[in-house]
């Protein structure tokens, strides 16, 4: 009897641990996760304006990108740590960070433009309102590899969101892949764009073509820029400012 009564009470135990395995499985509801987020407008246009950040900081547009390509110009001239890049010198110690970080903060953005692409078509909001958040994933997405191949030349080329470590090692894409990459996206911006930017800063389909324009004359393909051009000139909506005095710049 004595045996037959563990037994009863070990199959019971057993019984009652595997009933509350699914009640003891909790989502983590203190902090974002993928999961948990990308169901919202809200959380779709936060996707967005993320892909912003990382190209903001002083380590990349907010200030190291734009001088080191400045300071080489004939407009310009280097000093202090920048004597070296602006006398062609090639790059020391601290501009090889400074370099670095540029390369670091185009791919942040790059990889929040791809999660972006991935979750919000998958969030339940108006159509077309989706559509255009997407394009502006894709347009700064392009907007990103354009600044790193006229850079750098073959990058590795990303298109989806990186996930796990072993990503990480990807090889070099070809020039000509990161291009047809770049006018793939820009055409989209193009279609599903708004016409008007809903805030100064962000694109509308006019920056799309406008893009393609300078893509094309990088590439050498002289009709097809002259086309572009000639849509954002004859659109009527933009003009070259005046300029009679210095500080009209």
């Amino acid at each position: 009897m004595k045996s037959l009564k563990y037994y009863s009470l070990f199959f019971t135990a057993i019984f009652f641990l595997s009933s509350c395995n699914d009640v003891l499985e909790e989502i983590p509801r203190d902090r974002l996760t993928s999961e948990l987020f990308y169901k919202t407008k809200s959380d779709a246009l936060a996707a967005v304006n993320a892909i912003y950040q990382p190209i903001r900081t002083t380590a990349c547009m907010g200030q190291f990108y734009n001088a080191q390509q400045d300071v080489m110009s004939d407009y310009s001239t280097g000093r202090g740590s920048y004597i070296p890049v602006g006398n062609y010198q090639g790059l020391d110690a601290t501009n090889i960070g400074r370099t670095s970080g540029i390369w670091i903060q185009f791919y942040a953005s790059i990889n929040y433009a791809n999660i972006a692409i991935q979750q919000i078509p998958n969030i339940q909001m108006n159509t077309t309102e989706q559509n255009a958040l997407v394009a502006e994933a894709r347009f700064m997405r392009a907007f990103c590899y354009y600044q790193l191949v006229r850079n750098w030349g073959a990058v590795p080329l990303r298109l989806e969101p990186t996930t796990s470590e072993k990503q990480i090692a990807a090889p070099r894409a070809s020039v000509a892949s990161v291009y047809n990459a770049i006018i793939e996206d820009l055409k989209a911006g193009e279609t599903a764009l708004p016409d008007a930017a809903p805030q100064a800063g962000r694109p509308n389909k006019l920056a799309a073509t406008a893009m393609l324009a300078d893509v094309y004359l990088t590439q050498e393909k002289w009709e097809l820029a002259r086309d572009k051009s000639e849509q954002v000139i004859s659109s009527g909506k933009y003009a070259l400012v005046e300029v009679s005095k210095a500080d009209d710049f």
